[in-house]
């Protein structure tokens, strides 16, 4: 009798087991534009996230707080993929034999500083002073310390001109507007360690990021940051060398 109900048992649990592996659901995202539409895993307080808060489409984003729970998330189904950068993906990859990820990148681009192509000048500047920025660790501190209250590399003179960089907050870990109300993030360290290097004093002028290139190209501020990628169409603005990169990637289930 026991091993008839041991035998049961065994049997139930594998039909339970068999239940709950048919109620994942099929991989339907073979594309970043299968993406529209799904529901989409990232991790909270990331660039992924602020990446998916300007979707171009329609999608219902869940936020996860570790890498682990979200690799699980995707695994049940519980989304239908992930958006990470790229050495969240190969994490989860590592940690999952059942998702991978698409060799489609959802973004991969340098991202520059923006002026008027009149400004020949200011863009020499610009481009010179972000090589010496570099070489001193301060590009590096901006793009590794952005959340840090401390900003001892901020070099306030009341003394120095102002000029005036145009920003688009509302991107975390770009720009945005701390629990402080402080603006920070990693655009906003960058413009200042450029400005150091130039002697200069930054004041914000914050817009909407389809006003970014019109306030450079118009000269209502002297530069631009706001995740801009060279556009060639834009024959009115001139473009820096690169001061940061991102490249994000979508991960699915397999099959």
């Amino acid at each position: 009798m026991k091993k008839l109900f041991s035998a049961a048992l065994a049997v139930m649990m594998i039909l339970v087991l068999a239940a709950c592996s048919h109620s994942v659901p099929p991989n339907y995202v073979h594309s970043v534009e299968d993406m529209n539409g799904k529901t989409v895993g990232v991790l909270n307080i990331s660039e992924s996230a602020g990446y998916m808060d300007r979707f171009a489409g329609s999608v219902t984003v869940r936020r996860y707080e570790t890498v682990k729970s979200m690799t699980a998330g995707l695994e049940s189904g519980e989304v239908d993929c992930v958006l990470a950068d790229a050495g969240t993906a190969r994490r989860m990859t590592r940690q999952s034999g059942s998702v991978t990820r698409l060799d489609e990148p959802y973004a991969d681009c340098d991202y520059r500083l923006a002026v008027s192509v009149d400004n020949k000048e200011m863009l020499d500047k610009l481009n010179s002073a972000l090589r010496r920025a570099e070489s001193s660790g301060a590009m590096d501190w901006a793009r590794e310390n952005y959340a840090s209250e401390d900003k001892t590399l901020h070099v306030t003179d009341p003394d120095r001109d102002t000029v005036t960089v145009g920003v688009e907050p509302g991107f975390y870990p770009y720009a945005f507007y701390d629990e402080n109300g402080v603006l920070s993030g990693i655009e906003i360290d960058t413009a200042y360690a450029v400005c150091d290097e130039l002697g200069l004093e930054p004041e914000f002028l914050t817009a909407e990021p389809d006003m970014l290139l019109y306030l450079a190209e118009s000269g209502k501020c002297a530069f631009a940051i706001g995740r801009l990628a060279r556009d060639t169409g834009n024959q009115a603005v001139a473009y820096t060398s690169g001061y940061t990169h991102s490249t994000q990637y979508v991960v699915v289930r397999k099959g």
